[in-house]
Order: structure tokens, then C-alpha cells, then sequence
């Protein structure tokens, strides 16, 4: 979002920041839905006490899709330079 100077909330709701992506490139925002699950792991981690009861499943899909979103970004970026 800074890259392309758009402005956004501070905010770990990937639906609204993904919706925010998509005004400027709707095909990745696309491509990166499935990480909005993302969202619910960011907000709980942060209260003590609250984490989510995962499975190593869950965890290692989450952290797939977290490398996914990384990486696609990442190409985003360097394509831009």
C-alpha cells in the first residue's frame, strides 16, 4: 500500500487491507483471499492466554499461506522497481 502510495488503516483484518490492494491490483488481491483467515491468528496472538487451539495442520496451512502472501508481495515489489 505504501508502495503504491495508498493510504490504509492500522488494521490486521486482511479483508479490508486485500480490498483496500484490490483498487490498485484486483488479480493479486484475488489471488490472495484464502490468506484473510490470517486475520483471526493476528488479532488472538495478541492477548495473552487467547491463542487459538490449532492443529499442526491449521498451523503449518497458516503458515504456508502467510510464505504465500510473503512472496507474492515480495514479486509485486520488484516487478514495480
Amino acid at each position: 500500500m505504501t508502495f503504491h502510495q495508498i493510504e490504509f488503516p492500522k488494521t490486521h483484518n486482511l479483508k479490508e487491507i486485500l480490498d483496500l490492494v484490490a483498487i490498485k491490483n484486483p488479480k493479486l488481491a484475488d489471488s490472495l483471499r484464502e490468506s484473510q483467515i490470517l486475520s483471526s491468528y493476528a488479532i488472538s496472538a495478541r492477548y495473552p492466554g487467547d491463542f487459538p487451539k490449532l492443529t499442526r495442520r491449521q498451523a503449518q496451512k497458516a503458515i504456508n499461506l502467510a510464505e504465500k502472501v510473503k512472496n507474492k508481495i515480495l514479486k509485486e515489489i520488484e516487478l514495480k522497481k
